[in-house]
């Protein structure tokens, strides 16, 4: 058995449209009040890299 130590946590909730992205680490979250939408998808893909590049 193994243990993994996760210091941070990152999610994104979208309605389809809309995507907002948050962090959670420690006891605290942090929600980015941005509502990022589909259509500059350069954008959107940013975040996305962004979080994969933090794991």
């Amino acid at each position: 058995m193994w243990s993994l130590c996760i210091n941070s946590i990152y999610g994104s909730v979208t309605s389809g449209n809309l995507w907002t992205f948050l962090k959670s680490e420690a006891q605290t979250v942090t929600i980015d009040l941005t509502e990022y939408l589909i259509p500059p998808v350069e954008e959107l893909l940013g975040m996305l890299v962004w979080l994969a590049r933090e794991v």
